[in-house]
């Protein structure tokens, strides 16, 4: 039979075990609002890049405009607009790779992402060459969610070409 020091240990024990399974329990409840968050702050991103489309007609103008792979801006508004654009477009993709890649997005996520990228650089061709200006700020091969943006940059015509 155990003796009362014994049966303390054992106790003790067990109250370590239980406290150690309620602190996993709660890492991983926290994981999850963590995953969660992130997901819906993502596809809020996504949502409002098209709700500046489908509301704003400057925005529309602008999409519509750089759906021209020779895309050349009208102004300097129209410049300062582009760049946003796509500043905003590298930001939410750098943000989803981010977030993968720390575990807090989910696979899903992530190839939606891609998905994402390929069809921007696919059915807005004219932004490769803005994204190319902005892609200076930042080191765009870092990130393999942006390959296909890199590949198309590297496709574009040197600027000398294209001015001649």
């Amino acid at each position: 039979m155990l003796d009362r020091n014994s049966l303390a240990e054992v106790l003790g024990l067990l109250a370590v075990v239980a406290s150690l399974a309620f602190v996993a329990l709660e890492i991983r409840q926290a994981n999850q609002i963590a995953i969660g968050t992130t997901s819906y702050e993502l596809g809020r991103n996504w949502m409002s890049i098209n709700d500046l489309m489908i509301t704003n007609a400057d925005v529309g103008a602008l999409v519509i405009a750089l759906s021209d792979e020779n895309f050349v801006p009208k102004d300097d508004l129209q410049s300062v607009q582009a760049h946003a654009f796509a500043r905003r477009f590298l930001n939410m993709w750098v943000s989803a790779e981010e977030a993968y890649k720390t575990g807090i997005a989910s696979e899903a996520l992530y190839s939606a992402a891609s998905m994402d990228v390929k069809a921007v650089v696919g059915n807005i061709p004219g932004v490769v060459r803005v994204f190319e200006t902005v892609g200076e700020d930042y080191d765009l091969t870092k990130y393999r969610l942006l390959d296909p943006l890199v590949e198309a940059i590297e496709r574009l015509p040197a600027r000398n070409d294209a001015a001649r």
